[in-house]
């Protein structure tokens, strides 16, 4: 076994130690390095992820909001809708309604909601209003029928002056008469309607 001398042994472990760097150099620095020029990248990529990510939580807060506003309000919704077996008692309630604010009235059902094959695709009714009567009244009578109990839409309101006195409906029996006799400045409206019901 040789000895090194000195000089071979500074040179021998010179180059071990200028091996061992330059192998730090390429397995641990330069990967760090390139990791670490790839940094603002990812941080830019994580960044417009985590911002994507706060607006689909920002949605579905503001879904689930909207939703149990409105599961909150299913019951006043449904109560606002009309159960087709009550469709007499709410011709009733017009009637009474005109009668009350002295309005001659005609109601006739024009269309009713109807089911194909199961489905309830017409889920409203519409009615087909002749009133005759003063312009307040009639505006009086409107104001209410907006103001109804039930989810009611006024799809048509057409107005026009009575010209002279004009007798509407017919004399019952018995000493009680339906019909109904104009007055100076009485105005006819036909007013179509469409009432949302249950399905």
């Amino acid at each position: 076994m040789t000895h090194l001398s000195g000089k071979d042994k500074v040179i021998l472990f010179s180059t071990l130690w200028l091996v061992v760097g330059a192998g730090m150099i390429l397995g641990v620095i330069l990967p760090l390095y390139l990791h670490l020029q790839s940094f603002p990248e990812r941080y830019q990529d994580l960044f417009y992820r985590l911002e994507g990510f706060e607006s689909a939580v920002e949605k579905f807060s503001s879904t689930k909001s909207e939703f149990e506003r409105i599961s909150a309000n299913i019951q006043l919704i449904r109560s606002q809708l009309l159960d087709p077996e009550n469709l007499v008692s709410f011709i009733e309630a017009m009637e009474d309604l005109a009668r009350e604010v002295q309005l001659y009235k005609e109601i006739q059902l024009i269309s009713e909601p109807s089911l194909v094959a199961g489905a309830n695709i017409k889920s409203s009714f519409v009615f087909q209003l002749t009133l005759v009567g003063s312009f307040e009244h009639l505006m009086e009578f409107i104001a209410h029928l907006e103001n109804f109990a039930y989810a009611v839409d006024i799809e048509q309101a057409l107005f026009s002056p009575i010209k002279g006195m004009q007798t509407y409906g017919t004399a019952s029996g018995q000493n009680q008469s339906t019909s109904f006799k104009s007055s100076s400045g009485d105005i006819a409206a036909s007013v179509r309607i469409r009432v949302y019901a249950m399905p």
